[in-house]
């Protein structure tokens, strides 16, 4: 993964000259090249074509809001997200809070700037306060609603460049908070807007999704249900078919090998979940979750801790470790190093408390009280956003 200059040897990116630039209060030139070298990377898939690096310069002039959002994300990062350093951040992102308020209010048009300024603010919301209660549920739905007005606009069409990062985004998000939003206060995903945003992509490239984008719309609808099924427990079996049905038959067009991986590693992960929380255990089922857990394992094995995508297999991760048994010292292990990598790489606390849980869990299950990391999480009083 490319690292930025060591601090005292950096030189100032010449795009952060550009005179509409250093002309807004806003900007904090030191905290915008360290993100566009650095914190950026943590969000592609591959840092070759990563938007939200040099090109997110071009969308900067005219919101400070999202300039404030990246700068708090950056100076968050540069100190490992610690308490006792955050003032910098915190901050920073109190002055995007109250500028994308204004920056809304100001027009009628719906702005791609003001959907990435929430996006930023709601995903690093736990990053940067701390709370594992807290993942941006306010900003979740606020971007939806920005989402929902964009795709109605005739400038924000099929051809418009930050199109297929924008829905990606989206869809990655609601993903990892479909299972931590209850069941009473969800957002339907399955609506004919989305579906469409979603066909209007396929084929395209997202840094955040590949060419995965029906797979995470998939599994922004089985979170609802699972989270649906555990607050309720009532169960929609043609669901359930055509959930895993769609789960199996997913075509994988990755381009490249380590996407294919990663995204075959998120398509068994929908597969264990569904299985491991939705349906009756008897041995068939625990064989088929278990062939499940050794290849979406051996998948992650194979993509290696160098190389950029395996920044993006917690979620995955947390799935198959969960089924991981007594006999399965040596993959715990593993998995628990491998979070440790993807720690080093993001700086985030939520890989560490990925560790605590899956510890948690494994000592029941060896205890004789088998649980799903989903209850457990949820028992514990946990809403961890593990994307």
């Amino acid at each position: 993964m490319p690292r930025g200059r060591p601090t005292q040897w950096q030189l100032v990116v010449p795009w952060l000259h550009s005179r509409q630039l250093v002309t807004l209060p806003a900007v904090n030139r030191r905290l915008l090249q360290y993100w566009v070298e650095n914190v950026s990377q943590i969000m592609t898939l591959n840092p070759e074509n990563n938007p939200m690096s040099f090109p997110i310069v071009q969308q900067l002039d005219d919101s400070e809001a999202l300039v404030h959002a990246l700068q708090s994300v950056s100076a968050g990062h540069e100190c490992f997200y610690d308490l006792s350093a955050l003032s910098t951040s915190l901050e920073e992102r109190g002055k995007a809070l109250c500028t994308i308020r204004k920056e809304i209010q100001s027009t009628t048009a719906i702005r791609l700037q003001s959907f990435l300024a929430v996006w930023m603010l709601g995903f690093s919301s736990q990053w940067i306060n701390n709370d594992i209660h807290d993942f941006g549920q306010e900003h979740l739905m606020a971007a939806r609603s920005i989402l929902e007005g964009l795709l109605l606009q005739r400038d924000f069409g099929p051809d418009h460049p930050f199109r297929p990062l924008v829905i990606g985004a989206y869809l990655w998000w609601d993903m990892a908070c479909s299972f931590l939003v209850h069941s009473s206060e969800q957002t339907a995903i399955d609506t004919a807007q989305v579906c469409a945003a979603v066909t209007s992509v396929r084929g395209k490239f997202c840094a955040l999704v590949s060419h995965a984008t029906e797979l995470f719309y998939y599994l922004c609808c089985l979170g609802r249900y699972c989270r649906a099924l555990v607050d309720t427990g009532s169960k929609n079996q043609a669901f359930e078919d055509y959930i895993e049905q769609e789960l199996l038959m997913w075509d994988n067009r990755a381009d490249g090998k380590t996407l294919h991986l990663l995204n075959e590693a998120f398509r068994l992960h929908g597969i264990i979940m569904l299985r491991r929380i939705c349906q009756s255990v008897d041995n068939d089922n625990e064989r088929y979750i278990r062939s499940c857990v050794i290849a979406l394992l051996d998948n992650i094995s194979k993509i290696g801790t160098k190389d950029p995508v395996f920044k993006f297999t917690t979620i995955p991760l947390v799935s198959a470790g969960a089924e991981l048994t007594s006999q399965d010292q040596q993959l715990r292990t593993r998995v628990t190093e491998w979070n440790a990598v993807i720690y080093s790489y993001n700086r985030l606390l939520t890989n560490t408390r990925v560790t605590t849980l899956l510890l948690d869990l494994w000592s029941r299950k060896d205890a004789g009280q088998p649980t799903d990391w989903l209850r457990l999480m949820l028992e514990n009083g946990w809403l961890l956003m593990l994307g």
